[in-house]
């Protein structure tokens, strides 16, 4: 059916995040990530503080054209955004990226999520602002629709709300885009037969994992 999607797929970590591991407060992943060597007095380029300067030609020759695609060719529902900065902003309070190249140039439509924990680095180890509330503002402006951890809470959102920092029309924006894409699943179908995969998905999920579990 046109416009149905049986899959939402993410891309990720936009831009230049070319940098793993971290102190071990800020890995909250299942999986260990060793921490990085730390050169004496001083700290390592660990992805919770590291910048990524990046010359115009480097960025779009090397790290802009994977996300072009995806957005392009692979008609992603989702952007993720990093924990790096790129030249001293922070992934996921860039609206020039996340607005001006995914949005404007590319005809990007899906929505856009942060890492997990990627909010809480903007003014814990960024300091590019000042706190939660101002983050919520300026990532959401920047175009940020869904906060993977706990920064976009009700409290923060108000926060921002009353301070005039951001407005209600722009709230309303990420979850037009948030429940596009899950209207576009089918999951708010009342009769799920409407949607062809819907009559055996579940069904199929369940034998496989029976079969590869046995």
């Amino acid at each position: 059916t046109p416009g149905r999607l049986k899959v939402a797929a993410t891309c990720k970590h936009a831009f230049g995040y070319s940098v793993e591991g971290g102190p071990p407060e800020f890995n909250d992943g299942p999986e260990p990530v060793p921490e990085p060597v730390v050169p004496p007095g001083g700290r390592g380029p660990d992805r919770h503080h590291f910048n990524a300067v990046l010359t115009p030609q480097d960025l779009a020759d090397t790290y802009l054209p994977p996300f072009k695609r995806c957005v392009q060719q692979g008609r992603v529902s989702q952007l993720m955004c990093a924990y790096n900065e790129v030249d001293g902003t922070p992934s996921c309070t860039d609206e020039a990226l996340l607005t001006g190249t995914a949005r404007d140039d590319w005809q990007f439509n899906g929505s856009w999520v942060s890492d997990c924990g990627a909010l809480s680095d903007v003014f814990r180890t960024h300091h590019t602002q000042p706190n939660a509330s101002a983050t919520v503002a300026a990532a959401m402006r920047a175009g940020i629709d869904m906060n993977c951890g706990d920064v976009v809470s009700q409290a923060n959102v108000k926060a921002a709300l009353e301070a005039g920092w951001v407005t209600e029309g722009r709230l309303r924006q990420s979850l037009q885009r948030l429940f596009e894409i899950r209207v576009r699943l089918g999951e708010f179908d009342f009769n799920v037969f409407n949607v062809l995969f819907s009559m055996f998905s579940m069904f199929c999920f369940q034998c496989l994992t029976s079969m590869f579990s046995s």
